[in-house]
């Protein structure tokens, strides 16, 4: 009789060990899977294709390639939109911190370009930006993607021309008064 009990705990232990154990497998294999190639490149496609729906823009990328364990190196980034191109990279590299992505929050280590090219005309009413640089390198401590602020802890731009103008218009009742 007391065989038969032991018997029943240790199957009702094995289920539920196999059916808790079935989710950190799952996520184990998810994570594996993040760095295989031709994973990369299926999930960088969906991806820009989502983008660009929500946003309008076409974003080009070359090729991508995720490092343990966040490393992300991606060659021939190109953003545009009706025929207008916005941005332009030969390579991006970002480093992004895991431990706190894991509680919801994005810290990038570093992001750095290299051959640049920026080009603003039509994206902000006012202010036009033209720039043209061969490396930059910033460390970001803050990003908070709804309020759409950045606070870069670090800059390093080398070998560039950078253009910022910012247009005003003036009421000709202004002028002539």
């Amino acid at each position: 009789m007391r065989m038969e009990k032991t018997g029943w705990k240790k199957k009702i232990f094995r289920i539920v060990l196999g059916i808790t154990s079935i989710p950190i497998v799952v996520i184990g294999v998810l994570a594996i899977l993040l760095y295989i190639p031709p994973v990369q490149r299926f999930l960088i496609d969906n991806l820009c294709k989502e983008i660009g729906e929500a946003t309008g823009y076409r974003i080009e990328v070359g090729s991508a390639e995720l490092h343990f364990p966040l490393k992300l190196k991606t060659t021939g980034l190109k953003i545009s939109k009706n025929n207008d191109t916005y941005l332009q990279s030969k390579r991006l590299d970002a480093d992004i911190s895991l431990l706190p992505l894991l509680t919801g929050n994005l810290e990038i280590n570093y992001i750095s370009i290299e051959d640049i090219d920026i080009h603003s005309h039509n994206i902000m009413e006012s202010l036009e930006i033209d720039c043209s640089v061969g490396f930059v390198r910033f460390v970001v401590r803050d990003l908070n993607i709804p309020g759409s602020m950045v606070d870069i802890r670090q800059l390093h731009i080398q070998e560039g021309d950078i253009c910022i103008t910012q247009y005003t218009t003036i009421d000709e009742e202004e002028v002539d008064g």
